[in-house]
């Protein structure tokens, strides 16, 4: 799950009524390879982990906690600091 970093996307979306799929730790790992060949098709000039290397730089800008930034993106603390705030 990634959650919305700019405020406003909860009611342009609608999110506070998202229903989410049921994933467990295959399916999560099989979505992200999905979504990497997709790219890759669209001959797209970035990858996945670009979108998921900005998502962290928005943490730092709207301030949240490096903890619950983290624990977004399913590391831990140190790890999270030492890839994104150097």
């Amino acid at each position: 799950m990634v959650y919305p970093l700019h405020p406003e996307w909860v009611e342009y979306f609608d999110l506070a009524n998202a229903q989410l799929p049921l994933c467990d730790r295959q399916t999560h790992k099989s979505k992200g390879e999905a979504v990497c060949k997709y790219f890759a098709r669209q001959d797209l000039p970035f990858s996945i982990y670009f979108l998921r290397y900005a998502w962290a730089i928005r943490n730092i800008g709207y301030g949240i906690p490096d903890t619950t930034a983290a624990r977004g993106m399913g590391h831990s603390v140190e790890v999270h600091q030492q890839s994104y705030q150097r």
